[in-house]
């Protein structure tokens, strides 16, 4: 799903910025692991992610604002891992993202570190 804008950093462990994602090879401006054509990660591995901090970046879009989030993913054969990136959460939802709170994602398989919103 292409919401028209893009994030601009996303944090991999080690809390440091990394390099834009390249999704496949597809496209290298996808700066935002969350906001990618769903085409491209049919198949990417089902997995569910505990919201582990939600901080505010006082970056917005319209009425929409940017968090760093910190989600710990646990996949099928791989375990629980914490992956920490930039998210654009609309208003309308902000009150769901509190810690101890779960989303679904897809995980790159080739990249555990990248990861979309289900």
């Amino acid at each position: 799903m292409n919401l028209g804008f893009r994030a601009k950093k996303w944090f991999g462990p080690a809390e440091q910025p990394l390099r834009p994602a390249v999704v496949q090879g597809i496209d290298d401006e996808i700066e935002n692991p969350f906001d990618v054509d769903s085409a491209m990660t049919r198949h990417w591995l089902r997995a569910t992610a505990t919201i582990v901090t939600v901080e505010r970046t006082g970056e917005w879009v319209d009425r929409n604002e940017f968090f760093d989030v910190t989600l710990e993913i646990e996949l099928d054969g791989v375990g629980r891992y914490p992956v920490r990136q930039r998210q654009l959460i609309p208003q309308k939802t902000q009150f769901e993202w509190l810690p101890g709170g779960e989303v679904g994602v897809l995980v790159n398989p080739s990249d555990h570190s990248k990861a979309v919103l289900a």
